[in-house]
């Protein structure tokens, strides 16, 4: 392409000995070598640069101060840890909200109301095609197992039932994913419907709620992917929600701090045990290397009124 500033790729891929000699060659110490070699040749020195990139200057090429690989690791063993109890909370707020869909508009439309056109007002984006379609590929991944309970009533409804070819919400509420419920709430017809399910989270109002789920289901995606956390601007900020005491400047809504606050709110609402407060505060105990702030966390913020209302 004329004028084009686009060039060829010509890095050489560098062995875990070579990878080590050259960030000791930019200013990093190494006090475990043998670790540090484990660490790039079982982590890998392109995921690892996600913890030390933003220490390079990009001038020089080098690090700023000089850093411990030991600090690096210590970086990627707590996102490790952050994902982790992040899955654990969500995965949580996933049940209640499958919980919540499936009850409400089964007893108000009857077991398959996601055949009832009158229920769903689709979008070009979101249409009647593609309900059906997640639902059935939900069900067919669901057929594959033999010992699953789940797995289970799915096999013996299509093997016992042929009308609806679909079986029953609570059937499908267990095949599909978190996400499909955040793109349902955005279709339903019914006001009603939408306020019946927030409030069964204790968010009395629809459109916060849609947010939540939307910027929810990006941040398990990101989980359940691997995706760094750590230092990381995350899209789909959620809406504030004054009445709960989660607001917070337009500038902060990508910090993982604020979907935290969000995911202790929901938590909060459901009456089952959750240990999401103790779990973050004994994750940043484990590793006082790692600066809270770099996943938006200021000091106090388990007594703030974000946190705690």
């Amino acid at each position: 392409m004329a004028g084009s500033s686009l060039v060829s790729f010509n890095k050489p891929a560098l062995n875990p000995d070579q990878l080590l000699a050259k960030l000791e060659a930019q200013g990093v110490v190494v006090h475990d070598r043998a670790g540090a070699l484990a660490y790039l040749s079982y982590v890998g020195g392109y995921r690892l640069k996600g913890y030390w990139f933003h220490l390079i200057d990009p001038v020089s090429r080098r690090f700023r101060v000089p850093v411990s690989f030991e600090a690096i690791i210590d970086r990627c063993e707590f996102d490790l840890g952050l994902r982790k109890i992040t899955f654990g909370a969500l995965a949580r707020i996933e049940a209640a909200c499958r919980a919540s869909f499936s009850n409400v508009l089964s007893r108000r439309y009857g077991p398959h109301w996601f055949l009832d056109a009158q229920v769903l007002k689709p979008s070009l984006r979101f249409g009647l095609g593609g309900v059906l379609q997640s639902i059935e590929k939900g069900v067919m991944r669901g057929q594959g197992g033999k010992r699953d309970a789940g797995v289970g009533f799915l096999k013996h409804y299509v093997t016992k039932y042929s009308d609806p070819y679909l079986p029953p919400s609570w059937g499908v509420a267990e095949s599909v994913t978190f996400g499909f419920w955040s793109r349902i709430f955005g279709i339903l017809r019914s006001s009603e419907d939408k306020a019946e399910i927030a409030l069964l989270l204790n968010v009395d109002h629809s459109p916060v709620f849609a947010s939540w789920l939307h910027s929810l289901t990006h941040l398990r995606n990101t989980v359940c992917h691997h995706g760094r956390l750590l230092g990381r601007s995350l899209a789909f900020p959620p809406m504030p929600y004054k009445r709960k005491g989660l607001h917070f400047p337009q500038s902060e809504g990508n910090t993982f701090f604020v979907r935290a606050a969000v995911i202790n709110c929901l938590l909060r609402a459901v009456p089952l045990s959750s240990r999401w407060t103790q779990e973050l505060e004994e994750l940043f105990h484990r590793y006082p290397t790692v600066d809270p702030k770099d996943v938006g966390f200021s000091r106090g913020w388990a007594d703030s009124e974000l946190w705690v209302k």
